[in-house]
């Protein structure tokens, strides 16, 4: 109904009501936390509204002994995104390496998994530990060589591989690996793809780096055209 206010208002009503009774061991009030989380995350689009609800799920699930279920593992997951969505890079990692304690428990979560190494290498990068972060993202690029099919469900690392070589000081392969990144955002996204033109960006930067402006101008000349072709902002108005 698209009544989004007055479903949070019930949501924080029946917290309310929760609180006030002496129910701590019942799944069902457990999961009103979840469903909170989640609400605030994919309606409000407040991630720091849902780290708290995604701690206070964590915290529920302890006291009814489901610490080391696969949906606390998961919730950890989950806990760390929102935390680094809203700028808490350190809390973030701290969820995430929680999390990768136990991760050989839940070895058929590839999905998840996958997500865990990718969302903690970002955590990484911010809090520019580069070395670490290419670590996790190279963990995530051999699970998706074994299941290729894991790639529809957890963003391809090639770009974030490319950019930690390029703080790590490897242009060799900084560019190989932007190659990579190129070829799977144009085949997997589309040629018009945000992501696809992201890596068009990131191989401008590099050709300017190494300062071949020629090269880096005529790529942000197809950025340009496929930006005006669809109607969209021109974000290098500086190229004409």
């Amino acid at each position: 109904w698209g009544k989004y206010s007055e479903a949070l208002e019930s949501f924080l009503k029946a917290e309310e009501i929760y609180l006030k009774s002496d129910c701590r061991n019942c799944l069902d009030c457990c999961d009103l936390f979840y469903e909170i989380a989640n609400f605030q995350r994919d309606i409000m689009g407040d991630e720091l509204a849902a780290l708290q609800y995604w701690e206070k799920y964590m915290s529920a699930m302890k006291l009814n002994g489901l610490d080391k279920s696969v949906d606390f593992f998961i919730t950890q997951i989950q806990a760390g995104f929102s935390a680094n969505e809203s700028g808490l890079p350190i809390k973030a990692l701290k969820y995430y390496n929680d999390a990768l304690a136990n991760a050989e428990k839940f070895k058929n979560e590839q999905i998840w998994l996958g997500l865990l190494y990718l969302n903690r290498g970002n955590s990484l990068s911010i809090l520019r530990t580069h070395s670490e972060a290419l670590e996790s993202y190279l963990v995530l690029l051999k699970m998706i060589e074994k299941t290729p099919s894991l790639a529809k469900e957890v963003p391809h690392p090639y770009n974030n591989i490319s950019i930690e070589y390029d703080f790590l000081g490897d242009q060799q392969k900084r560019e190989f690996y932007l190659n990579k990144a190129i070829l799977h955002a144009k085949d997997f996204y589309g040629k018009n793809s945000d992501e696809h033109m992201d890596c068009l960006a990131n191989l401008a930067a590099f050709y300017a780096d190494k300062n071949d402006y020629q090269k880096s101008i005529n790529i942000n000349k197809r950025l340009i055209k496929i930006l005006e072709s669809e109607g969209r902002e021109n974000i290098i108005p500086y190229i004409n």
